[in-house]
């Protein structure tokens, strides 16, 4: 039902739907898209941010031999918060040179149609921690940012835990849910 109420729209790589603007649609996107998320997160358990070490030493390890290209999402609610995907998901649509080689890129966006965020935005753009990034706007509304980390693992932490902490604002304490995904061989990716 919610890819029903929703248009499908292609960036970097990645097929996402676009949320509807407002009213009955936007509405009922909402309830399903909630009783999507509240099922299929019923039994999966949630991690402090301590964890994404293991996580991303978990992905090298899965991903590093192949050069497969993966997605992590991180999130603490229904939303994903942020991303961190191989190099080769992002480099295109940034206009810089293709990163054929592993590592990770942390990848955070802005939809200015949705003015839940635009105080996380703001707090984004002023963070003193956060400015050595690359900018890509799509279609006019969803603003892009990626981090690329090379393999550094260290930098990932940084750079998650700043966001987590002084852009979102959750607690120390808060736990979420870290889901990695096989996109595949990175020949596959435009």
């Amino acid at each position: 039902m919610v890819r029903l109420l929703a248009k499908k729209k292609s960036h970097a790589g990645q097929t996402i739907l676009e949320i509807p603007a407002g009213g009955t649609r936007k509405k009922l996107f909402d309830y399903f898209n909630k009783k999507q998320y509240d099922k299929a997160y019923k039994n999966i358990p949630k991690f402090k941010l301590s964890e994404l070490e293991n996580v991303l030493i978990q992905t090298s390890e899965a991903y590093e031999k192949m050069n497969h290209a993966f997605q992590i999402d991180i999130n603490n609610q229904q939303e994903v918060d942020l991303q961190i995907v191989h190099p080769v998901m992002i480099s295109s649509s940034f206009g810089i040179e293709r990163k054929e080689e592993f590592g990770f890129v942390v990848y955070y966006t802005f939809d200015g149609t949705n003015n839940t965020s635009s105080e996380v935005h703001t707090r984004f753009l002023n963070s003193k921690k956060l400015q050595d990034y690359v900018y890509d706007k799509f279609e006019n509304t969803t603003d892009c940012y990626a981090f690329m980390c090379g393999n550094d693992k260290l930098k990932v932490n940084e750079i998650v835990n700043a966001f987590m902490s002084e852009i979102f604002k959750y607690p120390d304490e808060t736990e979420y849910y870290f889901s990695i995904n096989e996109v595949g061989p990175i020949n596959n990716i435009a």
